[in-house]
């Protein structure tokens, strides 16, 4: 049973803080989800501008109230810029989550994806209740399934056009981490 949260979780690792994405962080967000290397295997909705990111926020914001979603902005510690987003999605009662992830490309290749989802997914284990966290990954993105993999998660197969967005079919390879699955986790406080 997945247990209730009131107040948005901020936590620091080594490297990084992860909080709460608000109105500031739209010109981060609008980088973030308009770099073409990061949406080539992350669909998302085409954005004008970083003030159509606004709506976004707010629907960000609206999904934790419901309990829905955390979705947290990743920062480098002590910064202010939005590098990246970490999500735990689609919460159910039966104390199942998927995780999405996405680093601004300048912020690849130094551990920083590993390290927040390390955090995260601890944090969804140990505080939430959750038993299972899944993720699915475009086939071809093969770094993502990388740090899947690193980060402990377990490949369980590949699924023809399971994803839809925005009416168009994907495939999808298919991940899962459980409590028993934790590799050695990074410090969180």
């Amino acid at each position: 049973m997945l247990k209730p949260f009131l107040d948005f979780p901020i936590f620091a690792t080594n490297r990084l803080h992860l909080r709460e994405i608000s109105h500031e962080q739209a010109e981060g967000l609008f980088n973030l989800l308009t770099n073409a290397e990061v949406t080539r295997y992350y669909p998302v909705i085409k954005f004008a501008s970083a003030q159509d990111c606004l709506q976004v926020i707010d629907m960000f914001s609206l999904r934790y109230r419901q309990q829905e979603e955390i979705r947290w902005g990743v920062f480098l510690a002590g910064g202010n810029n939005l590098i990246g987003i970490v999500a735990l999605q689609n919460l159910t009662h039966s104390g199942k989550a998927t995780l999405v992830f996405a680093l601004h490309p300048a912020y690849w290749r130094q551990g920083f994806a590993t390290e927040a989802i390390c955090a995260v997914t601890a944090w969804g284990f140990e505080q939430l209740g959750l038993s299972c966290i899944d993720a699915e990954v475009i086939p071809g993105n093969v770094v993502s399934e990388r740090i899947l993999v690193k980060s402990g998660f377990v490949f369980t197969g590949f699924y023809s056009e399971k994803l839809e967005w925005n009416n168009k079919k994907y495939d999808i390879n298919s991940y899962v981490l459980t409590p028993d699955c934790l590799p050695n986790r990074t410090s969180v406080t």
